[in-house]
């Protein structure tokens, strides 16, 4: 009987800036020929007691000679392979990031050449199916930063992180903890606070900041954030009420409530009806 093995591989799918095109690696003689392929991705094993974000910057410095942010690493999927080869048993952890085509790529003895493919004009022979490339690229598509995102500037940023996080459960996203900066999503509005500085300062902070403006942020469940808000004894600048806006020839009706941040920014979270 055949000793089967398990294993843990990691795939970096390195996109240019607008994920046009694709990097992808010509594989040496010996990959060539065992895998009836030429072409693939930047990826390897993961190894034992390593982490994967460690395995997938191990991995692309050892094969294209560049150190990957770690932040910028999104996991797309994760692909079961159960007779990778006739012995092996793969599970491969699929990320994708980005990276300018201007960087300088080094190649080891694993591959014999790189190129920069346009996604409409991938090339036959590929470790990956097409199709699984144009799905990735669409998964990768999905998480972008917003054309619009506001950056607060704060008293504590631990307390603004309180606030967004532990109270209204905003995802954070990535902090840089030596710059007192966090970068915070909600539901697909995008949100970014800094701890004042004296940069891009305009003049004397005093509170309520940002006086005259909300922030309108759409939510999916309004009383659920009712709820958390009340659990904190966090309170209202404005109870919930319902509204209706007239858009061109259209009305439509939404619940929405107003709060302040603990810096006074106001913020109007609204769900549509």
């Amino acid at each position: 009987m055949i000793e089967r093995k398990f294993g843990l591989g990691v795939v970096i799918c390195i996109f240019n800036r607008n994920s046009s095109k694709i990097l992808l690696l010509k594989r040496n003689e010996e990959k060539r020929k065992r895998n009836n392929a030429d072409w693939g991705n930047v990826g390897g094993k993961v190894e034992l007691g390593e982490k994967l974000i460690d395995a997938c910057i191990r991995e692309a410095k050892e094969e294209i000679g560049i150190e990957l942010n770690p932040v910028k690493l999104r996991l797309i999927e994760i692909k079961e392979t159960p007779f990778l080869t006739e012995i092996h048993h793969a599970l491969h952890f699929v990320y994708a990031t980005i990276i300018e085509e201007k960087e300088r790529i080094i190649l080891n003895d694993e591959s014999e050449e790189y190129k920069w493919f346009d996604l409409d004009n991938l090339p036959d022979k590929m470790f990956d199916k097409k199709e699984d490339i144009i799905k990735i690229v669409n998964k990768e598509k999905e998480k972008k930063f917003n054309k619009l995102i506001p950056e607060l500037i704060v008293n504590n940023v631990e307390k603004s992180i309180n606030f967004y996080k532990d109270i209204l459960k905003f995802k954070l996203d990535y902090e840089r903890k030596e710059d007192k900066f966090a970068f915070l999503s909600f539901q697909g509005s995008q949100l970014m606070i800094q701890e004042k500085n004296k940069t891009w300062e305009t003049g004397k902070l005093e509170y309520p900041f940002g006086r005259g403006i909300n922030f309108q942020i759409e939510t999916k469940n309004i009383d659920l954030l009712i709820k958390l808000l009340e659990k904190n004894n966090y309170p209202f600048f404005q109870e919930i009420r319902e509204n209706t806006y007239k858009v061109k020839e259209e009305s439509f009706r939404c619940k929405e409530f107003l709060v302040q941040d603990p810096d006074g920014y106001l913020l109007r979270f609204s769900e549509i009806l």
